[in-house]
């Protein structure tokens, strides 16, 4: 298959693997409605989210250069080293969050009291179990993307998604949110059992392995940025907790349409580039590393920017389209468009950033883009809660806008010397 026609392919295996993410989403959003339940949903997922980003998000960027380079019996070796290393670590987080579960939930949703803080406290504990799978399923799609298995890893998602979509749609009416909620745990579950068969049986841990080392001195810049920088989700939740009622709902699912329309290209056009730049750098072909940066990052300015005229002249009308069933009200309709609207350097500065950052890391840098983040994070937070303060969810998703434009664009300044 020639490059052109893989990526049309994997592009559609993505499109339908993310519709049906979406369609998971706007089932539980038109059936419950933009309430209490939905907020305290996605408002507990706040800290768990976290912690996977900052410590298995930030091994996956590290994992797939370093995988890449292993073949036959070192490969299997150091897939069950970096599961089994990774699935500890995150069970011993795990039981932490759930022992600590009354604190840090009403520190993130201060403004839930009484039944609501029990329901979003109940919903906290379930969705740790999910942290753990979650950090595991991080673990087996860094070795399939260091193999390039990408088709694969689509095809077991969608697979998983639609079982997912299924019961979601037979338990909802009886078991409500806590029905999303276990249904999301077991999702996460079945594609870690459908991906882990490319490690070969069982393999005892060596956490003494060179391989360790490596990745660890590479990941403490990493996880020291990101454990700062990233706390940008908990600041959200603690703001829009105290909101209106819905509010919190209407900015995740506004994030979450974007996130869906990025993680398409994203998947297709960063993910893919990793391996083959870290061997252009590995290999010392700088033309190479140089053709594939500036080739991702002009097809990523136009993808873009054909998306977000797409959802000004008719972004309106679909939404209302897909949205106005059951308990999504038209007036919620043109909130979430006006969102949207407000959200759109979210969206630019989403997929240019993930270009420009994997670009380092690629090169095996973890320090550039973590020291840019805290230092543009560091002026960000405080401007963040003037404009919520002042203006409101508004002003909140205009600041967000902001700042991802801005960090994409200090990194493409970094990185100027490749775009010359």
């Amino acid at each position: 298959m020639n490059s052109s026609k893989k990526f049309v392919s994997l592009g559609l295996a993505v499109t339908i693997n993310l519709v049906l993410q979406f369609l998971f989403q706007w089932y539980i959003i038109i059936s419950l409605g933009a309430g209490v339940e939905t907020d305290a949903l996605f408002g507990t997922m706040a800290l768990p989210q976290f912690i996977l980003v900052v410590l298995s998000g930030s091994l996956t960027i590290v994992l797939i250069p370093l995988i890449a380079k292993y073949t036959k019996n070192e490969f299997l070796e150091e897939s069950w080293n970096y599961f089994q290393g990774v699935g500890l670590l995150f069970t011993v987080v795990g039981l932490l969050l759930l022992i600590s579960a009354e604190w840090w939930v009403f520190w993130i949703l201060p403004g839930f009291k009484g039944v609501n803080h029990q329901l979003a406290l109940n919903l906290a504990r379930i969705q740790v179990v999910g942290m753990i799978f979650s950090a595991l399923l991080s673990v087996v799609w860094a070795v399939h993307s260091a193999k390039n298995n990408f088709f694969k890893i689509e095809y077991t998602s969608i697979a998983a998604n639609i079982i997912a979509f299924i019961l979601v749609i037979l338990f909802i009416k009886t078991l409500g949110i806590y029905a999303v909620a276990w249904v999301n745990v077991l999702r996460v579950a079945l594609q870690v059992l459908f991906l882990i068969k490319i490690m070969g049986v069982y393999r005892r841990p060596n956490f003494k392995s060179p391989s360790f080392k490596e990745a660890w001195g590479k990941l403490r810049p990493l996880i020291a940025g990101n454990a700062y920088y990233k706390t940008d989700v908990l600041v959200d939740r603690y703001l829009t907790s105290k909101g209106a009622s819905g509010e919190l709902s209407l900015l995740n699912l506004a994030q979450q349409i974007f996130v869906t329309a990025n993680s398409i290209l994203v998947k297709v056009l960063v993910n893919t580039m990793v391996p083959e730049m870290a061997i252009a750098n590995a290999t010392g072909d700088e033309k190479r590393y140089n053709q594939i940066l500036r080739k991702r990052l002009i097809i990523s300015f136009v993808s873009t920017t054909i998306t977000l005229v797409a959802m000004l002249l008719i972004g309106r009308g679909v939404l209302s389209f897909i949205f106005s069933f059951k308990k999504f009200t038209t007036d919620d309709v043109h909130k979430l468009w006006w969102l949207l609207v407000l959200l759109t350097g979210y969206l630019m500065g989403g997929l240019i950033g993930s270009v420009t950052s994997a670009s380092f890391y690629a090169k095996g840098d973890t320090v550039t883009p973590t020291k840019i983040g805290a230092v543009l994070f560091t002026i960000y937070i405080p401007v963040k809660i003037l404009c919520y303060l002042k203006f409101g969810i508004s002003g909140l998703a205009i600041s967000i806008s902001i700042y991802y434009l801005i960090s994409f664009m200090v990194q493409l300044f970094y990185l100027r010397k490749h775009l010359i």
